[in-house]
């Protein structure tokens, strides 16, 4: 485990103390329930940690953290109805203790810190239309936001569609202040979010997420609900903490054969220094 990883650990570690003392179930989620499987902690390439949680517990959790005088010292919430320029529809928890930097555009909230990313399971509509038409509604949505905030240039490439990238972010950096649309967008994404939560559904998904690449993609976070309600505690380094007990299906489900390690080439950079 490297410094950058046990920054990140030390956050999930306070998170879960808070969940402990407030009854509020969660589950390792994505890459970090892959590491506690597949290597009792961090995939070695990996650094971030994200939890997911049903919308209950999750209302519950966001109300906890959004009152300061419970948190420890150094620690807080970032969300986009908390702080003016962060335009994320997945809050984190973050940890202003340790010197971690996360590249985002200069228009973004410069905030500081090793984080845990909060995602919520929602209900998703059984039939195949009424989700594609939900993810249609969420990716319309999520193209405004990647054009207007998100647009950002990797210094390290070139070609036509860096440059496209170069000049849309230095153009939002300027023009920001006047994209009063933003933040009411954002609210309408978080409302289609849990357009469903009414009604008796089969299976949750995660709607709070602004980056899925293609339907395919957003489909394969989508889980019967009866998987989605009893835990287990799993090693991640030298802790323990929640997880799904029906790991096999869950991560099958995301990642397909989830025991063979990416290849380096399709390994993701998060673009964090420390």
């Amino acid at each position: 485990m490297n410094e950058l990883q046990k920054a990140f650990l030390q956050v999930l570690i306070e998170l879960d103390q808070i969940q402990e003392k407030h009854n509020i179930d969660y589950s390792l989620y994505g890459g970090s329930y892959l590491g506690a499987v597949r290597h009792k902690g961090f995939i070695p390439w990996d650094d971030d940690i994200d939890i997911v949680l049903d919308r209950t517990n999750y209302n519950n959790l966001i109300d906890i953290l959004n009152q300061s005088e419970k948190l420890n010292s150094g620690y807080y919430l970032q969300t986009f109805e908390n702080r003016k320029n962060y335009y994320n529809t997945t809050p984190k928890f973050r940890s202003s203790k340790h010197k971690v930097i996360e590249q985002v555009p200069k228009n973004f909230d410069q905030a500081t810190g090793a984080w845990v990313d909060l995602f919520v399971f929602d209900n998703v509509p059984d039939t195949e239309a009424e989700r594609i038409k939900l993810f249609k509604q969420l990716n319309r949505i999520d193209k405004i936001l990647l054009t207007f905030v998100y647009a950002q240039a990797d210094p390290k490439s070139g070609g036509l569609k860096n440059t496209v990238k170069k000049l849309l972010e230095k153009t939002n950096q300027v023009l920001h202040p006047l994209y009063f649309f933003i933040k009411p967008l954002i609210r309408r994404r978080n409302k289609l979010a849990q357009s469903f939560n009414h009604i008796e559904t089969s299976h949750k998904g995660v709607n709070n997420y602004n980056f899925y690449t293609s339907y395919e993609e957003y489909k394969a976070n989508m889980i019967e609900k009866e998987n989605l309600t009893n835990y287990s505690n799993y090693q991640f380094e030298d802790q323990e903490f929640k997880g799904y007990n029906n790991y096999d299906h869950i991560l099958t489900t995301f990642f397909g054969d989830y025991m063979t390690p990416l290849k380096p080439e399709d390994r993701i950079d998060h673009n964090i220094t420390y």
